[in-house]
């Protein structure tokens, strides 16, 4: 979650009021992110 603070510049209320389905979502987008940054580091 602290790159949604960090870098997308969301407060920590943003997240915490999405839906159960939503914070999944978000969760799931910022796993692909982390995944593409390290791969992107690797090379």
């Amino acid at each position: 979650m602290y790159l949604l603070f960090r870098e997308k510049n969301w407060s920590p209320g943003q997240y915490w009021s999405l839906s159960a389905g939503e914070k999944a979502l978000v969760r799931a987008f910022l796993s692909r992110e982390m995944r593409q940054r390290m791969e992107a580091a690797r090379h």
